[in-house]
């Protein structure tokens, strides 16, 4: 998985519902964007985790309690996420532990009283 034009040319639409992506995403977390830096048509994001729901061959920092991932975009616009904000993301994972989303995975603005229902796909068998 990786940058090319015509990912990026797709329509940028969410498709499907959480459940729906659950089980074919490598990975599964909620966190808070810190950094967003583009680089070519692509986005590298660092993301203070707010939860892991499944994470896969994920590389995971961890200093004292605080956990952060890198991630990375590969149309910088889509999906589009600001920094400070904070999202849930399901996506695939390179073989450096890189967490990767393009256009077709499943992110969205995360808000704390759908932790609920986050925590019921965890427990979810694919």
């Amino acid at each position: 998985l990786k940058y090319s034009a015509a990912l990026c040319q797709q329509k940028c639409k969410r498709k499907g519902t959480p459940e729906s992506h659950y089980c074919s995403s490598n990975f599964v977390i909620t966190g808070t964007v810190i950094t967003a830096l583009t680089r070519g048509g692509s986005m590298y994001v660092t993301i203070s985790i707010i939860n892991v729901y499944k994470e896969g061959n994920l590389a995971i920092q961890q200093a004292g309690k605080t956990m952060s991932t890198k991630i990375v975009i590969l149309c910088k616009k889509c999906p589009y996420v600001r920094r400070g904000l904070n999202y849930i993301f399901m996506g695939q994972v390179n073989e450096d532990g890189r967490g990767m989303i393009a256009p077709h995975h499943f992110v969205t603005a995360f808000k704390a009283k759908n932790q609920r229902a986050f925590n019921i796909l965890k427990n979810k068998h694919c």
